[in-house]
C-alpha cells in the first residue's frame, strides 16, 4: 500500500505572462528518495478578466536529484540529499497574477 504525503500549498502573488515559466524549488528532503511526485498548479487570478477569459498553467520537468556528500566527521562516509523541483509555465493566452501549487508525494 502506498503513502501519500501533501506539501502546499505553495501560494505565488507574481505575474506569468503567456509562455514564461517559472522554476520552483521543493527543497531538500529525505522524502523525496523513492518516491513519485503529483503536482497540480492552479491559476487563481489573472487578467484580461471577463466571461469566456481561461488561464492555463502547465506542470513538467519535475525532476528529483539525488546528490551524494560526506557526512561530517563521518570518516569519509557518505549520504545522499535528494533535492525537487518542477517547471510551471503559463501555456495560455492570459498573464496570471496570483497561483498556487500543491505536491502529492506518493511513497511505496
Amino acid at each position: 500500500m502506498a503513502t501519500v504525503g501533501i506539501m502546499g500549498p505553495y501560494n505565488r502573488n507574481e505575474n506569468l505572462k503567456p509562455g514564461q515559466a517559472f522554476w520552483l524549488d521543493l527543497g531538500e528532503s529525505t522524502g523525496f528518495a523513492n518516491c513519485a511526485l503529483s503536482i497540480t498548479a492552479s491559476a487563481r487570478k489573472g487578467y484580461p478578466f471577463g466571461a469566456g477569459t481561461g488561464h492555463v498553467l502547465k506542470v513538467d520537468n519535475v525532476n528529483i536529484t539525488g546528490v551524494q556528500t560526506l557526512i561530517p566527521g563521518g570518516g569519509g562516509l557518505t549520504m545522499t540529499t535528494y533535492r525537487a523541483g518542477c517547471n510551471i509555465t503559463n501555456n495560455g493566452s492570459t498573464t496570471v497574477t496570483e497561483w498556487s501549487v500543491l505536491v502529492g508525494v506518493i511513497r511505496p
